[in-house]
């Protein structure tokens, strides 16, 4: 009986530093890591650094998962959509389900991103000078 009550508090002390670990992902300063991306991360880290698992340090963590924002972010990770889907389009099902997920992805990153969206949305427009019309249609006329 006392090894299993060893085991069981093992086990949950793994669990407590897991959970630890996860919201310090999350929390890292200008990463913005979302629950969706939590396994690709820690699996960029355990691919990436050189220590064993219990000898990271928080500065090294925060490089590399750094690091692994700057890679998703490259054109190569970003899904290939074809040609734009006009807008209002009511016809959902034509929409790959690749985009679907992708559009997800991206809104959750948006609910935490914690920089100021009004740059983000001026590279926008900068990128696709052709979105100007929706970016207006909703900014709030006074």
């Amino acid at each position: 009986m006392k090894n299993n009550k060893l085991d069981l508090e093992l086990v949950l002390k793994a669990e407590k530093f897991q959970q630890g670990f996860i919201e310090f992902l999350r929390h890292i300063e200008s990463v913005n890591v979302i629950d969706s991306e939590i396994k690709e991360v820690i699996d960029y880290l355990i691919q990436n650094m050189q220590e064993e698992v219990a000898q990271w340090e928080e500065e090294k963590i925060e490089s590399k998962v750094k690091d692994w924002r700057l890679i998703w972010r490259t054109p190569q990770h970003e899904p290939e959509f074809g040609s734009p889907i006009p807008i209002g389009s009511e016809e959902k099902s034509t929409i790959p389900p690749d985009v679907l997920s992708y559009k997800e992805k991206v809104k959750e990153r948006l609910i935490y991103y914690s920089g100021d969206l009004k740059h983000v949305l001026l590279k926008i427009l900068d990128d696709r000078p052709d979105l100007a019309y929706l970016v207006d249609k909703y900014m709030n006329h006074d």
